[in-house]
This record gives C-alpha cells, structure tokens and sequence, in this order.
C-alpha cells in the first residue's frame, strides 16, 4: 500500500471509529461505503477496524524484500547458476548466519527476479569437450544424410553423433568424414 493508500486507510479507520462512538456500532453499509472510497474489499476494512481497536491505527510496516549480495551471487557462478548448490553451499556450515537465510524456493524466486530485472550471471566454468566454432567445412548434403541416417531430428543423437564424429576424425587424423 503507498503512500495515498496509507493516508486512505487513515481516514476510514478514524472515521468509523467516529460513526462507532456516536452511533454504537458501525454498520456493513459503513464499511462497505468506506472499502469503496479507500478501493479495498470490505472485508479489509473490517480488518483495519479490528486492528484499531486493538491500538494499532497505522499498518504493520512490510518486511524487506530478500536480496543476494555480491558474494552469494559469486558462488552463485562458482557453482554455474545453480540455485540448489547455492542454497547448499550457504546451509554447509551449519553455524548460525547473523544474516536471515531463506527456503530454496525463495531463492529460486529471488534469482529469477534479479536476473529478470536485468543483473547479469557470469557463468564463468570450463566445459568439457569445447570445438571451437570455425568455418563451416562440412557440406549440408552430409548433414542432411547424418540427420536422415543417424540424429533423427534429435539433438541428443547430434550431440552424439557429433562427439563420435570428432573423436574418429582426430584419431585417423582426417579431416572430413567420408560416408
């Protein structure tokens, strides 16, 4: 709720209380003429009543939002994105954080928020098995071959075959399959 919520909230409440003092009681019309005005069901209203009568006029202030800082978005690419490791790895040492420590799922929620709005992973591991990307020296009357013959539209089999394609040609010390 802002700030024009907040100030809303204020005159309802303080407003039917007044009806309640003069009158005894506060009616569901009241209430649901002030749910209109402040743009609440009144059913919240019935709740902010409730609440100022207890003393409590103003609303709770909200909990801050949970936020990763630089280190943990360190190990978040030392670990290459994973959420699950992070958590983890944050968990391991079984001593009690000063800092407050969320569910996994939180942070699931809080990785994608940030990387929704725009922070950027660097993802910094090695990868097994890299090709450099190069010039194409392959004709496209092969791939459609392979593909036909061996991949079948799936990318697991091209990865496959791709990986066995490579490791025959280092071995025999060509440079082009041959069919």
């Amino acid at each position: 709720m802002g700030e024009g919520g907040r100030l809303a909230r204020g005159v309802v409440v303080r407003r039917l209380l007044a009806v309640a003092e003069a009158s005894g009681s506060v009616s569901s019309l009241h209430v649901r003429v002030g749910a209109e005005a402040a743009g609440v069901s009144p059913r919240t209203v019935w709740r902010w009543l409730a609440e100022a009568r207890e003393g409590r006029l103003e609303p709770a202030a909200r909990q801050g939002r949970f936020a990763l800082d630089d280190e943990q978005w360190r190990v978040l690419a030392e670990v290459g994105g994973n959420v699950a490791a992070l958590y983890r790895r944050l968990t391991a040492d079984g001593s009690p954080s000063p800092v407050y420590m969320p569910w996994l799922g939180t942070l699931h929620r809080v990785v994608q928020r940030d990387l929704g709005a725009g922070r950027v992973l660097e993802v910094a591991r090695p990868s097994r098995n890299w090709v450099e990307a190069g010039p194409a020296r392959t004709d496209p009357a092969d791939i459609a071959f392979a593909d036909r013959h061996a991949a079948h539209g799936n990318f697991r089999n091209w990865a496959r075959l791709t990986a066995h394609t490579l490791t025959a040609l280092e071995r025999t010390g060509r440079d082009h399959p041959l069919r």
